[in-house]
C-alpha cells in the first residue's frame, strides 16, 4: 500500500501494475483525479493493430499494419513482459492455431481453395507443411492436428503429428463437425433426417446421440443440449444412454443458457 496519491504515482513510474485498488477518498489527491492520470499514463504497445489471433506464454499473435500507407497487414508476435516484437508470417497466411509451442496456418497458393498446412515451432522457428492443399482446419488436440482434405462434397477427416508423422484417416465423409470435447468429436450426419453422431479422436469408436436433431445448443462433458426437428429442447446423455425432453415449443428466436 502507498501513504497517499503522490507515492502512488512515484512507484506507478517505475512498474506497471496488473492490478489497481483504490479508495475514492484519500489523503491529499482523491481516488478518482488518480484514476484519470493512470489512464492518460497508459502505453499504446501495438499500433495500427488490425487484429489479435491468440494468446500463449506471454506473447500476443496479432496483425498489424506496418504504416498508415499499407493496403496489407502483417503478422506479429510481441512478448507481453520484453514489449519486444517480431515478425514471423507473410501476409499470405492465415493463424489457425496457437497451442503447445506451436502456430498452425495456413499458406494460400492460388486460390481460396488451394493452400497449405503449416505447423511452425515458436522457439526453434522450424516450420513443416503437414498437408498440401488441404481443404478446412478443425482442431488441435493432445499434439495432433485434425484437417479435412478435399472439397465441400467429399471432405474425409484426417490428424497428423506435429512432426509430420503418423498420418491417419479418421472419417472417410466429414459433414458438419459442431464441437468436440474431451477425446471426441460431435457432427451431424444425414440431409433431412439428421442425427447427432460422436466419433473418437482415432475414429475407433462412433456413438448416435440422437436421431431428430435440428440445433445444437451446448455441449458440456457429460451430456450435449439440442433442439430436435419438432422444435423441443431436448438433452442427451454423451454416452447416448439416456435422452430426455426438456421443453416444448421452443422459438428458434429464443435465448437459451445452459
Amino acid at each position: 500500500g502507498f501513504e497517499d496519491g503522490k507515492e502512488f504515482l512515484e512507484a506507478l513510474a517505475l512498474e506497471t501494475p496488473e492490478l489497481v485498488l483504490m479508495d475514492i477518498m484519500l489523503p491529499g489527491e482523491d481516488g478518482l483525479s488518480l484514476l484519470k492520470k493512470l489512464k492518460n499514463s497508459a502505453k499504446t504497445i501495438i499500433p495500427e493493430l488490425v487484429d489479435v489471433f491468440d494468446y500463449f506464454d506471454n506473447k500476443f499473435f496479432y496483425t498489424a499494419f506496418t504504416d498508415k500507407d499499407s493496403k496489407f497487414s502483417e503478422f506479429f508476435m510481441l512478448d507481453t513482459t520484453t514489449y519486444n516484437k517480431k515478425k514471423f508470417l507473410s501476409s499470405d497466411c492465415q493463424i489457425l492455431s496457437v497451442k503447445e509451442g506451436k502456430i498452425v496456418y495456413a499458406k494460400w497458393k492460388y486460390t481460396f481453395y488451394n493452400k497449405d498446412l503449416h505447423i511452425l515451432d515458436i522457439e526453434t522457428e522450424e516450420d513443416k507443411v503437414l498437408e498440401t492443399n488441404f481443404y478446412d482446419f478443425i482442431a488441435v488436440k493432445e499434439g495432433k492436428v485434425f484437417y479435412t482434405v478435399g472439397n465441400n462434397k467429399f471432405a474425409p477427416l484426417f490428424s497428423i503429428n506435429f512432426d509430420g508423422t503418423n498420418r491417419m484417416e479418421i472419417m472417410k465423409e466429414v459433414e458438419n463437425i459442431i464441437g468436440s470435447n474431451g477425446n471426441f468429436f460431435f457432427f451431424v450426419k444425414g440431409k433431412y433426417n439428421k442425427a447427432i453422431w460422436k466419433i473418437s479422436l482415432d475414429g475407433k469408436e462412433r456413438i448416435c446421440l440422437c436421431t431428430s436433431f435440428k440445433k445444437l445448443i451446448h455441449i458440456t462433458p457429460t451430456n450435449t443440449f439440442y433442439i430436435d426437428s419438432s422444435d423441443s429442447l431436448c438433452m442427451v446423455r454423451n454416452d447416448g444412454k439416456m435422452l430426455k425432453e426438456i421443453a416444448q415449443g421452443v422459438d428458434k428466436n429464443q435465448s437459451i443458457c445452459i
